[in-house]
């Protein structure tokens, strides 16, 4: 028992003082520096994580203009004593435009500095630019097209859906100062009477200080063209196109109504009687042009046939006679289309 004793407790020692040298001086210094520098790599990473994704948008917008203000105001403490008493009173007369350039450059660029910051554009490209684009848009149409519309250009003229009354009345709403008017429905057209004689009423309510204007169409008659002329008292250049009805009675009533500053007449493919030009040339005194342009189906409803070309050979001739007649000579333009 002694003998085994002392074995197991001589082994235990040896054991003992080698295990814990090589733990205590080898093992354990590595492990510790292991685990330390695990956790701490551990530890960096996860706050740069959460630091990058959560707390940098939030607090950079926060802290870059109380940083910005924060330096603006000690420059500010130092620079405005030194130059209020020293650089002022010598360098006024020399620098304040140069002064005045370089606030407004510095002011300019931190407002735009600051406006460029995260929330600024977050705020601007989620929620202020949903609403601001359509009405700037909206806007900026709209104003196109007034200016377009008040340079007398013309307006589009469709086959299928001509302009109406509502369309009108938009324009006269926006548009004030039209100085010409080109709304004569295209041909053929398929809704031929939708340009009618209330388009004509709103025409004259809405610009009754027009210069030249351009209507026409099935839909027009001699109750909305006399109340046109009774409203646009400063027509100069009028152009009725496929109007159905232009005989003497129409041009006594037009002339009655107005026309004492027309200048220029257009009769595009409207049946005008050789009566009609004369009543417009004799009561007119300021006109200096009258054009005619007709074909045979302006005046027939069968243009092909033999009687309808020979009528409207004579119907051609007549015109051709008052264009020789002393005074239209100068004034009156035929045109006859598809007929020599």
């Amino acid at each position: 028992p002694v003998c085994l004793f002392t074995c197991l407790f001589t082994c235990l020692s040896v054991y003992l003082s080698v295990y814990l040298s090589v733990y205590l001086f080898v093992c354990l210094p590595v492990f510790v520096f292991t685990c330390l520098f695990t956790c701490l790599f551990t530890c960096l990473f996860t706050c740069l994580s959460v630091y990058l994704s959560l707390c940098l948008p939030v607090c950079l917008p926060v802290c870059l203009p109380v940083c910005l203000f924060t330096c603006l105001s000690v420059y500010l403490s130092v620079y405005l004593p030194v130059y209020l008493f020293v650089c002022l009173p010598v360098c006024l007369p020399a620098c304040l435009p140069v002064c005045l350039f370089t606030c407004l450059f510095t002011c300019l660029f931190t407002c735009l500095f600051t406006c460029l910051s995260v929330t600024c554009l977050s705020v601007y490209l989620f929620v202020c630019l949903p609403v601001c684009l359509p009405v700037c848009l909206f806007t900026c149409l709209f104003t196109c097209l007034s200016v377009y519309l008040s340079l007398g250009l013309p307006v589009c003229r469709s086959s299928s859906d001509p302009l109406g009354q509502e369309v009108l009345w938009a324009l006269g709403a926006g548009c004030r100062n039209i100085s010409s008017l080109q709304v004569a429905p295209a041909h053929p057209c398929q809704q031929p009477t939708r340009f009618g004689n209330r388009c004509l009423q709103t025409i004259g309510r809405c610009w009754p200080h027009i210069r030249s204007l351009s209507v026409g169409g099935a839909g027009c008659g001699t109750q909305g063209l006399v109340a046109l002329v009774r409203s646009c008292s400063d027509l100069q250049i009028l152009e009725l196109e496929r109007v159905t009805d232009l005989g003497l009675q129409v041009a006594t009533d037009l002339c009655d109504a107005g026309l004492k500053s027309l200048e220029t007449l257009i009769l595009t493919h409207s049946p005008v009687s050789g009566q009609a030009i004369l009543h417009f040339h004799s009561v007119c005194e300021n006109i200096r042009s009258i054009v005619v342009e007709v074909s045979v189906a302006d005046y027939f409803e069968e243009p092909d046939t033999e009687e309808s070309r020979h009528l409207f050979g004579e119907i051609l001739t007549t015109l051709k006679v008052l264009q020789q007649r002393p005074g239209l000579f100068d004034v009156l333009t035929v045109k006859a289309e598809g007929f020599c």
